[in-house]
């Protein structure tokens, strides 16, 4: 009987994931007023339908039953904290049915990724030294965590082909997709999250595309927001050399999707609950790998704002006056808000524990280059800096990444903020930053 466990739970997670695609993508009327409540109606909806139904397919297969488990556990985990949080343990006079078919299935891919992650940290700590730099990069994380930095990927630039952190692929595929729901804690404990979509083409040995797709759902004491977020579309150049050094060029654009002006009962929300800066982005780095080591550089610099009259500043009207509450002062005005150019370096080690499985540790530097600026009433055209917006964050980075099978591969990304900038008005803000990523080859 023990051996049939594992298969009944992913039955029993999978049926419970997939009888509630019905009503998520017919827009039945229990759906949709569940939505409503989270602000996500009807793009979260959709969103999570999807994102329920390849876990469950994912967790059906054997050789991907981590992957979905995992991914599972995720989506299952943000239900219950929503049935807590905001829509209340009974939806829609079900007598709590809903919030205990989600801890079921939470049970159920708890229980079937419990056993691969041990696994996995077995390996790990067979050797002393495994062991002392995961102690090492724990007391980092603790240390850090009370403080608060520019997170990556929000940006854009940090996760965009030669500046994204170093994780060996086949040679043998010219095509990859990955997805990556990325969580965070944002200004004034704002839950963030960033589900990623992502599709890399190799051309040749030389030239390589990525587009990159992003939505943004935020939740915190001013409301909540869900929109689209950026397209993010960029080639790579590797020079081809015998050399130990292996240098490569990346170049790119960020378009935004939506305004940067979400409200909440009428008035304009911080920048930390906007899904995009609003900002069309220029985007270059370049990137040196020497031996297990990668360094990159580069630079995200805003051209124009495409969603405001002039084309310079945003469309955003945040102005902490017109709220008149407490809950606002922790988020700088952002009334027409003018946002600086980024320059990153980054720097990190490949650390292959297995065939299999890898860490891959770094340090991330973003330096703001010069203040940012916001206009102080509306209709007001005279721009003035924001003090102190200006300066460098450090973010400690880990990566870990497992190869399931050789087209599909799992990782998990990490990051806390080490040093920062003492203003940070552009809604970057994060305590740390979690990205599960699953990609596929062919």
């Amino acid at each position: 009987m023990k051996k049939y466990l594992p298969f009944i739970a992913a039955l029993i997670a999978a049926a419970i994931m997939m009888q509630t695609l019905y009503f998520k993508f017919t827009a039945q009327s229990e759906s949709v007023i569940l939505f409503t409540k989270l602000n996500m109606e009807p793009d979260g909806r959709i969103l999570i339908g999807i994102l329920e139904l390849i876990a469950s397919l994912l967790i059906l297969i054997p050789k991907t039953r981590f992957v979905g488990a995992f991914l599972g556990l995720g989506l299952m985990s943000g239900a219950i904290f929503f049935h807590l949080t905001i829509i209340g343990i009974e939806s829609n006079q079900d007598g709590g049915m809903l919030f205990l078919l989600a801890i079921t299935a939470w049970l159920c891919c708890f229980y079937l990724s419990f056993k691969p992650v041990v696994k996995i940290a077995k390996s790990i700590l067979k050797k002393r030294s495994n062991t002392a730099i995961l102690i090492g990069m724990g007391l980092i994380s603790i240390t850090s965590s009370k403080s608060l930095a520019q997170g990556c990927s929000d940006a854009g630039f940090c996760s965009v082909g030669e500046l994204k952190s170093e994780l060996s692929d086949s040679t043998e595929y010219k095509n990859k997709i990955g997805l990556t729901p990325v969580i965070g804690i944002g200004e004034d404990k704002t839950f963030i999250f960033t589900p990623t979509l992502q599709y890399d083409r190799q051309l040749n040995k030389k030239w390589s595309i990525q587009t990159k797709f992003t939505v943004n759902y935020a939740n915190g004491n001013l409301g909540s927001t869900f929109g689209l977020g950026d397209v993010i579309q960029s080639c790579s150049y590797n020079i081809q050399s015998n050399r130990k050094i292996k240098v490569s060029f990346t170049a790119g654009v960020k378009v935004p999707l939506s305004n940067s002006n979400q409200k909440a009962a009428g008035r304009s929300l911080p920048m930390t609950y906007q899904s995009s800066l609003g900002t069309l982005d220029a985007i270059a780095g370049i990137g040196l790998k020497f031996h297990q080591f990668k360094a990159a550089f580069g630079l995200q610099a805003p051209l124009t704002n495409l969603y405001s009259k002039n084309g310079t500043r945003s469309a955003n009207g945040f102005l902490r006056s017109e709220w008149d509450s407490i809950q606002a002062n922790p988020y700088p005005s952002t009334n027409g808000f003018v946002r600086a150019a980024d320059v990153l370096f980054k720097i990190e080690y490949n650390w292959k524990l297995s065939q299999k499985f890898a860490l891959t540790p770094g340090l991330l530097s973003i330096y703001h280059l010069i203040k940012d600026k916001y206009q102080e009433t509306k209709g007001d055209e005279t721009f003035r800096s924001i003090q102190d917006s200006e300066g460098l964050t450090i973010n400690f980075t880990l990566v870990a990444a497992y190869q399931i099978t050789k087209r599909l591969k799992t990782s998990l990304t990490f990051g806390v903020p080490l040093v920062v900038r003492t203003v940070r008005p552009d809604g970057l803000t994060r305590r740390f930053v979690l990205g599960p990523e699953i990609s596929y080859q062919f």
